[in-house]
């Protein structure tokens, strides 16, 4: 990675509303932008099989 840029907005409570991340590279620029909201709210989660995952680094192109 060449350059980075980690843009991130708190709101009131501290607590992470925006994250832009900004990056350039031999393979491209990257450019993802997440917001996150609902703190606090009661969520049900379960486990993926191993056949529904992949490694990010199995899918980033090698340079």
């Amino acid at each position: 990675m060449e350059t980075e840029t980690i843009d991130l907005c708190i709101d009131g409570d501290n607590l992470l509303v925006k994250k832009r991340e900004q990056a350039d590279s031999s393979q491209g620029k990257f450019d993802a932008t997440v917001f996150y909201s609902d703190y606090g709210t009661q969520v049900t989660v379960e486990e993926l099989s191993t056949s529904d995952t992949i490694n990010f680094e199995d899918v980033m192109p090698q340079g």
